[in-house]
Order: C-alpha cells, then sequence, then structure tokens
C-alpha cells in the first residue's frame, strides 16, 4: 500500500511526486477522495494504521494544496463505520459519502459533511441522510462509481459480494431524495470496480469486473438528460480489460490510468501508459435518421438510425505523440476475454493517483472475501431487500424451486398398422440437443411438445412428447407432408395445432450449414398426428433461422432472426383463421413515427395479454439487453424502461412467462461465455429480479429451449461450452416458481418473501 501523492497535469500529460508534510495519512486502499476549492479530501480505505476502526472512522484527512500540508481532523459525534469501497462528493462546501464495506458488512447509507461548520466546530460532525418521505434507496453496495451532474450525485453498479449491480440511481442533494432512473437502450453488464466520469452531460463507464469475476474492457455512455444509454464501434487502441482503475475528465477529454487487470503489462512503457478518449469525435446516433457529421480531418461519421444499436460512431483522428495512446472503445472483446484467462497472475498498472472536482474515486480492491449464503432461496430486488425460504430443521432438506428430474422414456408412439406390433422398447432420449424448437406454454393437458434441432452433430426432424403429468417422454411417429431436419427454428402451439416455422435445413457432407432456410409452413394436428405444408398466397416472410415466434389469439407472429449474414427486424403474422379462405401472411408496419426494435437474431419473444415482449438477441456487433413491447392492438413498438437488476447482454437465451413475470435462463455473453444465471422481468411493473441460492441450477447454457406448465417452467435441452462433464441426457431442469413472491415496488421498504 501506498501514500504517495501525485499531480496528472492534463497540457502535457506530466506525472509529479508531490513531497507534503503535516498529518500525513498513513498508506491506504480502497479509500475515496474528492477536492472541495483548494482543499484536498481524504477519508476511509484499508489502511496500516495502528487507530482502531472507531479512530478511523472519525479521522479526515485534509491537505492545503497551496502549502501542501496535510491536517487530520478528528470529528466528533455520530460518524460512519470505517469502511473501503466507498464513493465521495463534493458539493459546495459538502462532502457526500455512500455505500462501501467492512470486514463484515455492506453499506447503503448516505452520509454527508460540511466543511463550512466543520472548521469552526468539529462537533458539528457527520450528519446521516434518511431519504425524504420515505424514498427508496439504492441496494447495498461497493466498490460502484458515483460522479455529479447538475447537482445530483449518480451511481451506476458496484456489488453486494453477492450480486454484481447495473442499476443506476440519482440522488437530489435539495430535496434528499434517491431515484432509480428508468433507462433505455442496451443496458451495460452487471460490474463492479469500473469508473465512471462525466462529459457535457454525458456519463462514460468504463472496464470493472463481471459476474464470473473477469475483468471487463467495455465502455459504454448514459445521456443523462434522456437516460439512455449507448454502445461503441471502430474503436481502436482501446485500454485493455481492467478494474480497480483512475477516470477522470478535462474539457472534452477521459483519462484512463492504472488498474488490475489481465494479461501482465508486458513492458514500463505499458504500464505508463495513459488512455485518451477524446469525446469531441463522438457522435451520438440521431433517433430523427440518419446524419452525416463532419470531422476535423475530413472523414465523415453517420450517425446510425433509430432501427439500429443505440451506438456512438467516431470521426478518425490521429494519435498523439509520446506515451499517450489516443484511444476509442468497443464492446468487449473476445480478444481480451481470452488473453485475460491465459494469464497466470494480475498486475497492478503504475499507481498514478489523480484528483480533480469530478469527484471520481481512487482505485480499490475486494476488501470483503466473496462468502457464500446458508441453504435457502433468496430473490434479491433492487431496493436490497431479499428473502429466504423457511430455515428447515436440521434434519430435514431445504424445498429449492430448482430440481433436477429424471425423464421416463416410454416406447414411442408409432402410427397403427395392420399387423405391425407396436415397439415395447423405451424411446432414445431426445437429449442431449440443441436449436430445436418448443412452444412456450404446454397443453391443457400438460403436454410438451419438442421438434427437431441438431443432437450428436446431426439435424433432426423428429418429434417428442413430454408429459408434465409424470415426466415422460414419448417419441411420436407423423404422417403427411413432415418438415425436413432442421435447426435454428421456432414453434408455437393454438388449441390441437403446432406451427413450426423457418430454420436451417440442409447440410454438408461435414454437418456444416450450406445456408439454406426454409420459409414454408408447417401445421401438426396433434389429435390425428398429420403434418400439413399449408400453400400460402401472396408475400411472406424469407425463411430464416434464429427468429422468434409466438401467439396472440389466433395470430401467430414472426419477428427478426438471420438469413445470408443479414440481420432482421421485421415483424410478420399469419392469421390461422385465413385457413378458411385464403391463407396469407401480413407484414406488420408499426403506426407512423413507432420505433422499432434494431436488427436482431436469437432473440426471445413471449405473449403477454395483447403484447409481444422481446428480449437480447444479437447482430453480431452488439449483444442486447434491451426489452420492447408490440401492442398488437395498436401496431405500436416501445421499448420498456426497466428498473432493477437487469441481466446481462446476451444470444441464444429462452424464456418463458408464468402469471405476470417473464423468466430467462442462460444464453451466450458478449465473450462466447454460457451464462447460467436466472431473472425474472415482473411485467406487471417492468422491474429486473435476480435469484441466489435456488438449488440444483441447470449448468450455463446455450440453445436450450423453456416452456411454462402452470407454475412450473421447464429447461430442456441446450449445449454448454464450459461443462467439465456431459450432462445426463435423462435429465430435465424444472423451475418451481410457487415458493417466490416478489415484493412491492410500490411500498417504499418492500420485502420480498418465500414459502
Amino acid at each position: 500500500m501506498q501514500n504517495d501523492l501525485y499531480v496528472l497535469s492534463a497540457k502535457d500529460l506530466s506525472a509529479t511526486l508531490l513531497e507534503t508534510t503535516g498529518d500525513v495519512p498513513y498508506s491506504r486502499t480502497g479509500h475515496a477522495c474528492a477536492l472541495l476549492s483548494d482543499i484536498f479530501v481524504v477519508w476511509g480505505g484499508d489502511s496500516d494504521s495502528p487507530a482502531t476502526r472507531e479512530e478511523l472512522s472519525r479521522e479526515v484527512s485534509m491537505l492545503d494544496l497551496l502549502s501542501r500540508v496535510w491536517t487530520c481532523v478528528r470529528v466528533f459525534g455520530t460518524c460512519p463505520v470505517a469502511r473501503c469501497g466507498h464513493t465521495l462528493t463534493a458539493l459546495g462546501s459538502k462532502l457526500y459519502m455512500f455505500g462501501g464495506s467492512d470486514q463484515k458488512d455492506v453499506f447503503d447509507d448516505t452520509w454527508t459533511l460540511d466543511f463550512a461548520s466543520l472548521r469552526t466546530s468539529p462537533s458539528s460532525g457527520w450528519e446521516v441522510i434518511e431519504p425524504s418521505g420515505g424514498s427508496l434507496r439504492p441496494s447495498k453496495r461497493t466498490n460502484h462509481s458515483n460522479v455529479l451532474a447538475d447537482n445530483k450525485i449518480i451511481i451506476f453498479g458496484g456489488t453486494d459480494l453477492q450480486q454484481n449491480h447495473n442499476d443506476t440511481w440519482e440522488f437530489d442533494t435539495v430535496n434528499r431524495i434517491w431515484t432509480e432512473l428508468n433507462c433505455f437502450g442496451p443496458i451495460p453488464a452487471p460490474r463492479e470496480g469500473h469508473s465512471a466520469t462525466v462529459v457535457d452531460g454525458m456519463m462514460y463507464v468504463f472496464g470493472g469486473r463481471g459476474l464470473d469475476g473477469r475483468d471487463l474492457g467495455d465502455t459504454w455512455a448514459l445521456s443523462l438528460a434522456q437516460r439512455r444509454w449507448y454502445t461503441f464501434r471502430r474503436m481502436d487502441l482501446a485500454p485493455s480489460a481492467r478494474s480497480g482503475h483512475g477516470m477522470v475528465s478535462h474539457d472534452a477529454k477521459i483519462f484512463v490510468f492504472g488498474g488490475l487487470g489481465k494479461p501482465p503489462a508486458r513492458t514500463n512503457s505499458e504500464r505508463e501508459t495513459v488512455y485518451v478518449l477524446d469525446t469531441a469525435l463522438l457522435h451520438p446516433s440521431s433517433t430523427s435518421g440518419a446524419a452525416p457529421v463532419e470531422s476535423s480531418s475530413g472523414a465523415q461519421s453517420v450517425a446510425r438510425e433509430s432501427s439500429e444499436p443505440e451506438t456512438i460512431s467516431i470521426s478518425s483522428a490521429q494519435a498523439e505523440n509520446g506515451p499517450v495512446v489516443s484511444s476509442g472503445y468497443s464492446n468487449v472483446s473476445s480478444a481480451n476475454a481470452e488473453a485475460g484467462s491465459e494469464a497466470d497472475k494480475e498486475t497492478f498498472r503504475r499507481d498514478v493517483q489523480v484528483f480533480n472536482s469530478d469527484n471520481s474515486s481512487t482505485p480499490i480492491r475486494d476488501f470483503v472475501e466473496k462468502g457464500r449464503l446458508g441453504a435457502g432461496l433468496q430473490v434479491q430486488d433492487p431496493n436490497g431487500t431479499r428473502s429466504s425460504l423457511t430455515q428447515l430443521g436440521a434434519s430435514q432438506h431445504p424445498s429449492y424451486p430448482w430440481s433436477r428430474r429424471r425423464l421416463l422414456l416410454l416406447p414411442p408412439a408409432t402410427v397403427s398398422k395392420l399387423g405391425v406390433t407396436p415397439p415395447t422398447s423405451p424411446s432414445p432420449s431426445p437429449f442431449p440437443r440443441y436449436g430445436h424448437s418448443l412452444p412456450v406454454n404446454a397443453t391443457s393437458s400438460a403436454e410438451l411438445f419438442l421438434f427437431g434441432g441438431l443432437s450428436r452433430r446431426t439435424m433432426r426432424n423428429d418429434l417428442y412428447l413430454i408429459s408434465g403429468r409424470d415426466l415422460s417422454a414419448t417419441l411420436l411417429q407423423t404422417t403427411g407432408e413432415i418438415p425436413s431436419p432442421r435447426v435454428g427454428h421456432a414453434s408455437a402451439l393454438v388449441g390441437s395445432v403446432l406451427i413450426v416455422w423457418g430454420g436451417h435445413t440442409k447440410t454438408s457432407g461435414k454437418s456444416k450449414f450450406t445456408g439454406e432456410q426454409d420459409d414454408s409452413l408447417y401445421l401438426l394436428n396433434l389429435v390425428t398426428r398429420e403434418w400439413t405444408r399449408v400453400a400460402v398466397y401472396g408475400p411472406s416472410p424469407v425463411g430464416r433461422y434464429g427468429h422468434a415466434v409466438t401467439m396472440v389469439s389466433s395470430k401467430f407472429y414472426v419477428f427478426g432472426g438471420q438469413v445470408d449474414g443479414n440481420f432482421l427486424n421485421d415483424l410478420w403474422s399469419f392469421d390461422l383463421n385465413s385457413l378458411r379462405t385464403k391463407a396469407t401472411w401480413e407484414l406488420v408496419e408499426p403506426v407512423e413515427g413507432s420505433p422499432r426494435p434494431p436488427k436482431r437474431t436469437s432473440h426471445t419473444c413471449v405473449t403477454y395479454g395483447e403484447k409481444i415482449i422481446l428480449f437480447g438477441g444479437t447482430d453480431c456487433q452488439y449483444h442486447y439487453n434491451d426489452t420492447w413491447a408490440f401492442d398488437t392492438t395498436a401496431n405500436t413498438w416501445t421499448e420498456l424502461a426497466c428498473i432493477g437488476f437487469i441481466p446481462s447482454p446476451r444470444e441464444g437465451h429462452s424464456a418463458a412467462v408464468v402469471d405476470d413475470v417473464m423468466y430467462v435462463f442462460g444464453g451466450r455473453y458478449v465473450d462466447g461465455k454460457d451464462l447460467g444465471e436466472l431473472g425474472a422481468l415482473d411485467l406487471s411493473n417492468q422491474r429486473w429480479y435476480m435469484f441466489q441460492n435456488m438449488g440444483p441450477a441447470p449448468c450455463p447454457r446455450s440453445g436450450h429451449a423453456m416452456a411454462s406448465m402452470g407454475s412450473q417452467v421447464f429447461v430442456l435441452g441446450g449445449e454448454s461450452m464450459d461443462s467439465e462433464e456431459p450432462e445426463d441426457p435423462t435429465l430435465v431442469h424444472v423451475l418451481n416458481t410457487e415458493p417466490i413472491r416478489f415484493p412491492n415496488s410500490k411500498k417504499p421498504t418492500p420485502r420480498a418473501q418465500c414459502e
């Protein structure tokens, strides 16, 4: 640990070690600092001081930057507990502190210290701020970021040592009210140990540690006026993935330096590199369409249309001379992720401490070991309240929502033929299987129908019936115009009819896709088990894969997908009532002025009342975690401004609805790694929840299928690239949602309850 002080000049990027006198603070890490005019303030942190925790909580170190003399002020009265990973913000003569952690607890308290009165009377001390009117407050967290904008404190992310956060909160220092911001656009993945700063109403966030503990190298920007997040593209020479770094702004430029990263820096020059982002070259996309922007070098950067991802484009610029990289940023890259996984050690990049009036905190580190909770389910809402399943006696076993159930393999159900004896041996297991289709709801008789997919590198067109009553699996023989083997298709269920559309249908001899997609619509009569290929009149959607389908009343809807490397965001509907007259598709165009989701594939769609709910997906440039609703009555798309624990961006996940809650599981993250987290969106209030201690959950996977049956959700199949051992093909995973009780977010202090 160090207690040295450096000044970094933004003009020439020179670094100067300052010699100071007086009550020089002990060496420390995980502290926070702020600048009050010409007084530099430091509080908290993990220190080598011999003082007690009580004494440390009362010590406020102040440096007069003119005389370079340190003064240690010992504050009387009630004080915040000494801690690490908190943030400090200076506003006027007041210092605001939020969150952090010590060796036992994580905090969600807000404190203020008035230096105007402190100079005359140390007994004035700290004041704990209780939100006005019983308003909500951010959940407990440490290693978050904070910035100051228009007399409001903005915090983002952090961790409670069990879950990482990606929510954004605003504290009104005048009215003393915390407000969770309903943000739009692709939301950054949950993280801790990142940094943030503000330039012209945009909060920029870089790096941090993700859910799996790996460092991130992505950069995001939040328009504080519009509350819209933006991603970046074509940004070369960006800093490597890291956490615990520093990030400050001066005029239009942002400086990133130091931090922990993988792989270790190879040279002293690399360790001493400061990265500079010139925000004057960034042009947020225009919601009114494409608008070319002329850069100083004559190059044009075009803002993308509103139907494209919310991105910020970059004008070209020449790199500056010296140990500075004029840099842009991009989404976290697989190259950075792979390099990080190969490194055996972390390196602490040059410990340069820079302090500015934007109140960026100094680098922090893990101060509290991440522990494990005891047995029992925990549902975590973004206000920091958790719930547990009732603890059972020592001789009892906890009843978890997740369970593993073994399939009962029944003999295949064949079409009756005179003189042919039905088979008596069990059906082969439908798994392992990837990219198959499964309607998101079961039939009224508790039956699920699984069709096609990729099994052991071979495309299938087999059909399985999985009964929810006894968890039996039966291979069904069908007749008629049977769809060819395929993968990446989708299916839906209405009454006694199974609908299958799209998907890859042909491979080469080496099991590689040839790129041919089927645009035919297939209907299966579940009573007679006969397939019909519908003769459609007029325009129809182009064949594709990776699309999503759902039913609303008698209409079958198809959205998005990809074909020949092109990504789609068109919406088509097929009314089954048209089968009585003239079978036709309809291209559903939103009403004029209505936005639409960006083009994507490998997303999910579910039905909620008369609305279609879309989540996630990818266009191979970006992974999404935005949520959209299409009102089939008004023909309008609306991006939902969700709050809470928003899942990380993903593709290849699955979703199902139980009552008013959409459950999302698995998928692939930006770096290609499979995810194993379960998220839940309360569609009635657009709040996301995460879960802990749910029992034997499925391993991380993608390309699986989910379906609901009453209060249960079934997860079937999928591919797990990170699993050490292959999963038993006769096992399926079942989520019992009955024990889960979501808090009423309208109350000031919601508490989740579980039976």
